[in-house]
């Protein structure tokens, strides 16, 4: 029998509390932070003590949103909870407060309800929304990412990030109707990359930016159009410096180098599809012929065993 059974729920409650701590926080095991402070919460509770029940239950809770991250409940569940013990200084991997930490998975939630809205422009908005109150919460260090994702960041870069995440939505949305206003938004975007730290995308959004804003004039009809990769592309082509000569003094490229002619996306699908419909009906063709080929060869292959049989019979 387990000596357990001789300590007093109390004594077991404590036990299992700090099993919390030693197992679970401080192992970054979420699920066995769970499993303790559950079972000091329901010890504490057959102990009599409600206030130390409370405070397991409420750290059980925030154990759960951390095991289960991408759900919303979870994180609106941790924030109710941390908010019922009032305000006071927990040890969550270190101090913070309760107000404190409250926020943060009150916040976690609003992030995650807003990336759940399937309307880009809606998702904007709500992560707009968002952001404002992470800048609000200042330059404090969030605990909540430090947890999940191991890396430390104030709630001010929080908001930057999510900025520039709303803006990226919005050129999306507008880019293949207005290059040039979306190339803004991920102006705007790489800006707040920027002022995040984040220097990678930062260049990364600078370039998509410059891409959309370029204009050219499509070889093949000489439309204008602007938005490299968006309403225009490259094209691969054999061309002579006569060829060469004649475009070198438009005002818009319609090369781009000597292998290299610029289409809009309007002739570069309608060649793109005429070549794929010859490729089908040349692969259609051919595979009727070997399919016509493989019949007569086992046609053949059935008669000449049949001959053979015969040969066969007679010499026995």
């Amino acid at each position: 029998m387990s000596w357990k059974v001789w300590k007093q729920p109390s004594e077991r409650a404590r036990d299992e509390f700090e099993n919390g701590y030693r197992k679970g926080f401080n192992l970054s095991n979420w699920n066995s932070a769970l499993s303790s402070f559950n079972s000091a919460y329901e010890l504490y509770s057959k102990a009599g003590d409600q206030a130390n029940a409370q405070v397991a239950w409420t750290l059980a809770t925030f154990s759960r949103a951390l095991t289960e991250p991408e759900r919303i409940e979870n994180w609106a569940n941790a924030s109710n909870a941390l908010k019922t013990v009032g305000i006071v200084e927990i040890d969550v991997t270190q101090p913070v407060s309760t107000e404190k930490l409250a926020t943060e998975c009150e916040l976690k939630a609003s992030e995650l309800k807003a990336r759940s809205i399937s309307i880009s422009a809606q998702r904007a908005e709500q992560l707009e929304e968002v952001a404002k109150k992470y800048l609000a919460f200042g330059e404090q260090s969030l605990l909540v990412p430090l947890l999940l994702e191991k890396h430390q960041t104030s709630a001010q870069v929080r908001a930057h990030r999510i900025i520039a995440e709303a803006s990226k939505l919005r050129g999306d949305e507008i880019l293949d109707l207005s290059p040039r206003n979306a190339s803004e938004f991920y102006r705007m975007a790489a800006v707040h990359m920027k002022t995040a730290g984040d220097l990678e995308s930062f260049q990364q959004m600078s370039r998509k930016a410059e891409d959309f804003s370029t204009t050219a004039r499509c070889y093949f009809c000489g439309r204008e159009v602007q938005g490299k990769e968006v309403n225009f592309v490259p094209m691969k082509a054999q061309l002579t410096r006569f060829l060469e000569k004649q475009t070198e003094n438009q005002a818009l490229p319609t090369i781009l180098s000597a292998n290299s002619v610029i289409a809009c996306k309007g002739c570069h699908s309608a060649i793109t599809i005429a070549a794929d419909e010859i490729a089908k009906r040349y692969f259609d063709f051919v595979e009727a012929e070997l399919k016509e080929f493989q019949r007569t060869v086992n046609l053949e292959m059935s008669s000449l065993k049949s001959r053979i049989s015969r040969l066969e019979s007679r010499t026995r």
